[in-house]
């Protein structure tokens, strides 16, 4: 129930992030806007339990491939005045966050029981003559 949850939260998020990313006006906004459906892509590849390809979504597209779509924006040299003005840029960072926080629950909770499952003991040697037997 809970996963289908999650689901419903990001492909909604992805597909509203990805149609801003068509429609807006601005190169910068429409990056930023591709990052962030990158990122709900790639909490849908966590729910389904593919972590390499989440890892890789996060790493590859959403920073790497991104990082250089921005030099690229900024390498062209946009004026500020060729652009249409930005509406409520505070309110999309409001929105953005709310959107991601499904995401940062997921990986909370994956980080948590990931270590939950797992014991950790430190063995106490009674004496010097049973640490000799050990390989290191």
């Amino acid at each position: 129930m809970e996963t289908t949850i999650y689901f419903f939260i990001l492909a909604t998020i992805a597909v509203v992030a990805g149609l801003y990313t068509i429609m807006c006006r601005h190169p910068l906004s429409a990056t930023l806007s591709l990052v962030v459906t990158l990122i709900a892509l790639a909490g849908l590849y966590a729910l389904l339990s593919a972590h390499f390809l989440f890892i890789i979504q996060i790493l590859v597209y959403a920073g790497a491939i991104m990082a250089l779509v921005v030099f690229v924006i900024m390498l062209l040299n946009v004026q500020e005045s060729d652009l249409p003005p930005e509406k409520n840029f505070k309110r999309t960072v409001v929105f953005t966050l709310i959107f991601l926080s499904p995401l940062f629950a997921l990986i909370e909770q994956t980080i948590y029981y990931s270590f939950k499952e797992r014991t950790f003991e430190i063995p106490i040697a009674s004496s010097s003559a049973s640490l000799d037997h050990r390989p290191f």
